[in-house]
């Protein structure tokens, strides 16, 4: 038992010690990672993701309490339920969606120059979000877990991939560019459903 107690132990400080290698020093952190088994980036970014979906979701639960602007159909759902419906969509939305956008940037990152392989852009992208995991369920804060994450995932890019600063910038703009000009075209649609549907 004490033997299974250390090794968890051990585990658990490697894993801090890698969040705060990303968190503060990215560059040197993906530069460490670079020959490390995509199941352990696999595996960090799983547990982050958990971790968020847990806090978001508790936030998520409680809110319809404090807004009384929502519309009246989520205000009257049990929380429980309203935590166990976001808690899912966002751990399933948080791994389908990072394959998907994974293989988008990959596209873009093989376009102007990197030739290090899906992988590399994969563990890129899984490690780069963890600034945003961290700080992604606070209100306002979230912001710049965001930008932070973007900053993050562009040293993956040049480090795991080996490009140059410029093409990274490129190859990361292009790929956030494209389906934000597609989201803002398509909202003059969208908006009026979406009003009728919630109700407001």
């Amino acid at each position: 038992m004490m033997a299974i107690s250390d090794e968890r132990l051990a585990r658990v400080e490697e894993a801090l010690a890698m969040l705060r290698t990303l968190m503060f020093d990215p560059a040197g952190a993906f530069e460490s990672l670079k020959d490390a088994p995509l199941i352990q980036a696999f595996s960090f970014y799983l547990y982050l993701l958990v971790v968020f979906s847990v806090l978001f979701a508790a936030i998520a639960a409680t809110a319809p309490h404090f807004l009384t602007q929502l519309p009246e159909v989520i205000v009257r759902t049990p929380p429980l339920l309203i935590f166990s419906g976001v808690f899912v969509a966002l751990l399933f939305g948080g791994i389908v969606g990072m394959l998907i956008s994974a293989v988008w940037l990959h596209i873009w990152v093989y376009a102007f120059g990197g030739r290090q392989g899906f992988k590399q852009t994969l563990k890129a992208y899984m490690l780069g979000m963890t600034p945003f995991l961290v700080l992604g369920w606070i209100p306002i804060i979230n912001i710049f877990g965001a930008i932070w994450a973007i900053l993050a995932v562009l040293n993956g890019i040049m480090q795991l991939h080996d490009m140059y600063s410029g093409a990274a910038i490129l190859a990361l703009l292009v790929s956030l560019l494209i389906p934000g000009v597609a989201a803002l075209a398509a909202m003059p649609i969208a908006m009026p459903h979406l009003v009728g549907v919630m109700g407001w």
